[in-house]
């Protein structure tokens, strides 16, 4: 008989080996400074059944206001695709340095595709991950357009605050980055009727592939992560 307040994790080793094995961030980082080949997009779209929609726009480098930006590194990515094969959810991310920024301008076809996703998934919830500077304090900041993003779900940031907090990751930020100034993927969603989060994780916890502790990190976040949406009814392995 399970022990009153405690829950049986759902993640196992072998899904933090599949992510590995896919070798993805190393892969995004060797395309540095690359030309797209022929008849490849800069972005990858893995469609799921569950209405939840996962993005890693930074999972390579964005192209902003004439310069190539650095990257949040392909953790975010590695992250997002976790998400895809655990719960099902349809995931984004892009796979070769961009020409665009999709996290700061609207007129490319990540948001293109975005926009159409969003129609055809009718999803309950938009997921922007992103990587911060490991000197960060944090290990999550939470950006919800201080709020406005989440439609009048607040509820929602509480839900997914416990959900880490049950993982043992308390040192959580509220808004130190809103996403609010620019077009970004959550100001975009929530304008389209989504409720919207922008999650900017430490890169101590999107670092699986950096030993042993970083993907334990990882594996506690892909864990939080997937309840969170279990609650939301829009993951497969943890739907309530």
């Amino acid at each position: 008989m399970p022990s009153p307040g405690i829950k049986r994790a759902v993640i196992d080793r072998v899904d933090i080996d599949t992510v590995l094995d896919l070798k993805l961030d190393s892969t995004l980082r060797s395309r540095e400074r690359q030309q797209i080949p022929p008849g490849e997009t800069w972005f990858t779209v893995l469609e799921g059944a569950q209405r939840a929609i996962v993005t890693a726009p930074h999972a390579t480098r964005p192209f902003r206001d004439g310069v190539s930006r650095f990257s949040d590194g392909g953790g975010t990515a590695e992250l997002a695709v976790a998400l895809h094969k655990v719960c099902g959810v349809t995931v984004m991310h892009t796979t070769w340095d961009s020409p665009s920024d999709p996290n700061y301008y609207d007129d490319n076809d990540f948001k293109l595709r975005l926009r159409d996703l969003i129609r055809d998934k009718t999803p309950v919830i938009v997921l922007d991950l992103h990587g911060s500077h490991a000197y960060r304090p944090y290990e999550l900041d939470v950006g919800t357009m201080n709020g406005r993003s989440l439609l009048g779900r607040t509820a929602l940031v509480n839900a997914l605050v416990d959900a880490f907090r049950r993982e043992g990751i308390f040192n959580i930020s509220d808004n130190f980055f809103p996403a609010a100034r620019q077009q970004t993927v959550v100001k975009f969603a929530s304008a389209a009727g989504v409720p919207a989060i922008q999650m900017e994780l430490s890169a101590l916890r999107v670092s699986p592939s950096s030993g042993d502790e970083g993907a334990h990190k990882f594996a506690q976040t892909l864990q939080a992560i997937a309840e969170f949406l279990g609650g939301l009814q829009a993951c497969s392995r943890t739907n309530h």
